[in-house]
């Protein structure tokens, strides 16, 4: 057997930099010295680093917020103290006067209850905090490839070919075999393909409702500086969505730039200004004292993101492959695609834990101790996304007084799907399961108050005369 267990983790998001520091610390806490010893990771990425990137695109510049499932995730790699200083403190939601619904008893304030905070701002900013711990202090343990594409030559002997890439052209390619492959590389996998491929067993399941977003930048400074607070995610409207949050700008989190998401059940254009204008009246009147002419027309010019898609995997690992986040189960925004990630990464991990000594201790291959925690984790995270997937798909569906019934009603019994999806103590499948039984009394209690209100009308029937029913 190797001295040194391979380990290939393919894409640098939140899933693959949360698991490249849970193994580099895992491997400095068994005593080994600064190379790590036992194992070396290699996290592939066909985007530059996080440092010479964008933080953030100005199309896809949705405000994260990292709450219970991914503040536990970073508390377990250590890295709340980077996180305190790169992002903005998340405390909540603010809710603006909503036109389309202020019929209904919205509460002004959805605080955070948790006493650890949590935190917001852009992936950019959440990448490279994660990068830098690594880099500081792991930089024995695991090695970056940027700029660099991968293809799965041998799924027996998990033999990966690089392609490295300079200005848009392949400048090189090398064979590397690997003992682990993570799969962490959105929900375009490569890896998921290739498993695909060459696993009959392995079945992919892929959903599309009518989602849509457009982003808007509040791009007035001043009044924006004034009104707002990066602290908050900031709800104008749910029906149709609109909600506003801040991401560190040039400066990072001594700035901040504000993105509004506009939802749509349709793949909606913009004529002019006008037409946006009216938009805004109609949905989200405050904006209009937000936003310049100029960015209208850059609103315009944008496309509208079909952000209404699903992937799920069963089961999420084969032979020498596993799949982590975005690429093991892709669903509707609900405020847990990066907590989910992170968390994934985080169970991952723990199943490594638990039969790391036998790896350690050289009683047994590492593609033997990896193939049995594949199995553990895989028995342990898919009821997760199985639960993530249905809460994506089922949170904006049936008509709108059916779906803003529900919302008003589970809010005020402390069983909203949203807030529920936050709290760390509860499993994603719980938050299902209580979601599922929330819609059965829901509608038992409508069918219930319907058969009352038919057996009143025809009680208040039989007690009038003929002649009293005629007039």
């Amino acid at each position: 057997m190797s001295s040194k267990a391979e380990i290939a983790i393919v894409g640098a998001g939140p899933a693959g930099l949360t698991l490249a520091l849970a193994l580099a610390r895992r491997a400095m806490a068994s005593g080994h010295d600064s190379s790590g010893g036992g194992i070396a990771v290699t996290v592939y990425d066909k985007q530059p680093s996080h440092f010479l990137a964008q933080r953030f695109d100005v199309d896809r510049s949705y405000t994260i917020d990292i709450t219970g499932h991914g503040r536990k995730a970073l508390e377990y790699v250590h890295a709340t103290d980077v996180f305190d200083e790169a992002l903005f403190e998340f405390k909540g939601l603010i809710y603006h006067h909503l036109p389309n619904v202020s019929f209904l008893p919205v509460n002004r304030i959805d605080a955070v209850t948790e006493e650890s905070p949590g935190y917001t701002g852009s992936r950019g900013d959440i990448c490279r905090a994660l990068q830098q711990i690594i880099e500081e202090k792991f930089s024995g343990v695991v090695a970056f490839c940027w700029e660099t594409g991968v293809s799965v030559e041998s799924d027996d002997t998990g033999t990966l070919v690089e392609e490295r890439t300079s200005g848009g052209r392949t400048v090189s390619t090398r064979s590397k075999a690997f003992d682990l492959i993570v799969g962490a590389d959105g929900a375009g996998s490569v890896v998921r393909a290739a498993v695909e491929r060459f696993d009959p067993t392995f079945y992919i399941q892929k959903r599309s409702t009518s989602k849509y977003c457009t982003m808007m930048e509040l791009d007035k400074a001043e009044t924006v500086g004034k009104e707002l607070s990066p602290e908050w995610l900031q709800v104008f409207n749910v029906i149709p969505l609109s909600v506003a949050g801040a991401v560190g700008g040039g400066l990072g989190r001594g700035s901040a730039r504000w993105f509004c998401q506009f939802g749509f059940t349709r793949d909606t254009i913009f004529s002019n200004v006008e037409e946006v204008k009216r938009h805004l009246r109609h949905c989200s009147p405050k904006l209009l004292d937000l936003v310049t002419d100029e960015e209208m027309e850059k609103f315009i010019e944008r496309k509208c993101q079909h952000i209404g898609r699903s992937v799920s995997c069963n089961p999420l690992r084969s032979g020498r492959f596993v799949l982590l986040g975005d690429a093991a189960c892709a669903f509707p925004p609900i405020g847990q695609g990066v907590n989910a990630a992170m968390e994934s990464a985080m169970v991952l991990d723990q199943c490594i834990g638990r039969v790391w000594n036998s790896f350690t201790s050289g009683s047994e291959p590492a593609t033997v101790v990896f193939c049995q925690a594949l199995n553990d984790f895989d028995a342990e995270w898919r009821p997760s996304t199985d639960a993530l997937v249905w809460l994506g798909d089922h949170l904006w569906s049936g008509n709108v007084m059916w779906m803003l019934c529900k919302g008003m009603f589970s809010s005020k019994l402390g069983l909203g799907v949203l807030s529920r999806s936050k709290d760390r103590t509860l499993s994603y499948y719980d938050v299902m399961t209580e979601a599922i039984a929330m819609e059965q009394r829901l509608r038992y209690t409508g069918w219930a108050v319907g058969a009352l209100g038919v057996l009143g009308v025809g009680l208040t029937l039989r007690t009038l005369s003929p002649r009293q029913f005629l007039r």
